[in-house]
């Protein structure tokens, strides 16, 4: 499967399955955290951390790719990015956003 990525043999003696177990077997162990993305490759491990940016709100007559694509600095901007604990704290970010548009609309 390896063999036409260009990769030497000593990297390859590196990325055997076995250099990875103990990060799989970290993610099965009775004390490992929820919401953990464990990295792993070649005896090393990391955490990867999913952010989301504080993005934009369009109202209903702008909800384009070509409106999105025009923004797409500020929907990309880091500044004020968060991890969010569970998908209705994102959703709750976005109706309140929505509400807002909504009573400046009105």
């Amino acid at each position: 499967m390896t063999t036409d990525l260009g990769i030497d043999e000593e990297a390859l003696d590196l990325m055997k399955p076995e250099a990875v177990t103990a990060g799989l077997l970290t993610l099965c162990h009775k004390d490992s955290p929820n919401r953990l993305i464990l990295c792993a490759g070649a005896g090393g491990y990391a955490s990867t951390q999913i952010y989301e940016t504080e993005g934009i709100i369009l109202p209903p007559d702008e909800q384009t790719p070509e409106a999105i694509m025009a923004q797409l600095g500020a929907v990309t901007d880091s500044a004020g990015q968060k991890v969010y604990q569970s998908g209705a704290a994102q959703s709750e970010k976005f109706v309140k956003k929505a509400l807002a548009l909504r009573s400046a609309l009105a």
